[in-house]
């Protein structure tokens, strides 16, 4: 009886260890028909949950280019950077500020 529990556990084993290679190599490779499953997914889980409308509380401030005419052209100060955060979360009473810079120049 102990022999055949021992052979039992074995197989068991042997297939738990297959299985995590199996799983493995798929997170490793990627097969592209994992990658077409997880994108059908995606599109359904849209489907029936839709898209979340954005919070009510999230202020988009951006610079438009007669603001960035009349103070001058990137690169600026960061000073200046930090006066702009001081000045939009004392307007705000934000919590929490996320900036993110970026220069576009022609």
């Amino acid at each position: 009886m102990t022999r055949r529990r021992a052979t039992r556990r074995m197989h068991e084993w042997m297939i738990r260890l297959a299985i995590t290679v199996v799983v493995l190599a798929a997170v490793w490779f990627r097969p592209t028909f994992l990658e077409a499953i997880e994108y059908q997914r995606f599109d359904l889980r849209l489907q029936w949950f839709g898209s979340l409308a954005p919070a009510q509380h999230i202020a988009f401030v951006p610079l438009d280019e007669e603001s960035i005419t009349t103070l001058e052209r990137w690169s600026w100060p960061r000073s200046w950077s930090a006066a702009l955060v001081v000045h939009t979360v004392a307007a705000t009473a934000a919590r929490q500020v996320a900036v993110t810079l970026g220069s576009v120049q022609e």
